[in-house]
This record gives structure tokens, C-alpha cells and sequence, in this order.
């Protein structure tokens, strides 16, 4: 992890997101001995860490089991686009909860397109958090299952999904 700007905001921000009320199951995604993720483990001792390096295949996350947060740390910007895509779908789908990804800051590089850009995140449901969002700062995405998706002010007991109105109203 390099030190830079952006560092302490996206840490403050990740640990704002563990801090809950209870300890909680925490996968770091990132290379060995990642300061960031060094730092998070200091700061929440009671948290029951499971640490997991990814090089060229998902094989180290078969035999894991749901975890409450997934942490992912200098890992997707050296992943081809591809194994990257599927390892947060992966964490997504079936391991973690809730993922907090930190990326670099967006460089202005014509020879090396971005490839994780805010479209791509947004796509697999990622989120930017406001904070991290300046230029030239480290950028943290947040996905969390309960809130990804609002319900639709449709997909309600007032419309359609009433029952006392089955036989009211057709459409």
C-alpha cells in the first residue's frame, strides 16, 4: 500500500464501516503484509480476521466461509480486468455482506487505459463514497446487500401488492 494523501481518508472511512456494535468476521483481500490492512487490524482486535492474497486464480476462496465484511486492498489494479470482475462478484454473490474496495487515485495515463472506472463499479453494484471522491485520493467503493437497492416507492402495500384490493382496482 503506498502512503500518500488519500491514505488517511479511506482508512477513516473503512473504519467507520467496522465499526459496528458487535465483532464481526473480516476478510482482507490484499497482499501480504498490507499496511492498510495492518492498520485495520490494530484499530479492531475483537474483528476475527481470515487474510487471502489473490495472484492468477480465485482457488484460496473455496474453502471459505460467509464473512460478515470483505476488505479488499491493492489487489484489483494488479488483477487482469476479468479475474478482478470475478472476485468481486464472487465476494458479492456468496462471501461477504458488506466489501469495502480501495483503489489508487484515477491517473491521466494514455497508454494504460483505466479499467476500473466508476461505470464498472457501479455495475456490480459499487459505490463511491463522497469522502474518498477527490481528486488525486485513493478511492474507496462500498457495497452493502441490505442497501444496494431501495425498494421502489411502487413495490408497495398501497399499490398493487395490497390484497385488500384485489378486487378493486384492475389495470
Amino acid at each position: 500500500m503506498n502512503s500518500g494523501p488519500g491514505v488517511a481518508s479511506w482508512l477513516d472511512e473503512a473504519a467507520a464501516l467496522l465499526c459496528l456494535p458487535r465483532p464481526v468476521s473480516v476478510l482482507a483481500v490484499a497482499p501480504p503484509h498490507t499496511r492498510g490492512v495492518a492498520t485495520l487490524q490494530r484499530l479492531f482486535p475483537a474483528h476475527r480476521w481470515r487474510d487471502v492474497h489473490i495472484v492468477d486464480s480465485l482457488d484460496p476462496l473455496a474453502e471459505l466461509d460467509v464473512c460478515d465484511v470483505a476488505v479488499v486492498i491493492d489487489t484489483l489494479e494488479h488483477l487482469d480486468f476479468a479475474l478482478g470482475e470475478q472476485l468481486l462478484a464472487r465476494l458479492r454473490d456468496v462471501l461477504a455482506r458488506q466489501i469495502c474496495v480501495v483503489l489508487p487515485p484515477v491517473r491521466e495515463a494514455p497508454e494504460q487505459p483505466i479499467q476500473w472506472t466508476p461505470s464498472r463499479l457501479a455495475a456490480l453494484g459499487f459505490n463511491l463514497t463522497g469522502q474518498t471522491a477527490a481528486r488525486g485520493a485513493e478511492r474507496l467503493y462500498y457495497y452493502d446487500v441490505a442497501t444496494y437497492k431501495p425498494d421502489p416507492d411502487w413495490l408497495n402495500s398501497r399499490h398493487w401488492a395490497n390484497p385488500k384490493r384485489w378486487n378493486k382496482a384492475r389495470w
